[in-house]
């Protein structure tokens, strides 16, 4: 989905495409202190992310949407 920029970086105002994905409790820390992903401005941060795909390389997002899926 597009979304503002604005909801994680504070100095960006421009639409970017943003993936939200599900996670265990602490691959959502993992990812987010990797830089790879950010709270999920308006769903539960505890087992939601964000995902900017600009940001990460396909080989990054792939496994995460696996565990998911597998997961959910």
């Amino acid at each position: 989905m597009k979304v503002n920029a604005k909801h994680f970086y504070k100095d960006r105002d421009e639409d970017v495409d943003v993936i939200n994905i599900k996670l265990p409790v602490d691959k959502v820390k993992e990812i987010i202190k990797e830089g790879i992903a950010h709270p999920c401005y308006h769903m539960n941060k505890k087992y939601w992310v964000s995902i900017i795909l600009d940001e990460v390389s396909l080989d990054e997002i792939s496994p995460l949407i696996l565990l998911s899926y597998i997961e959910s």
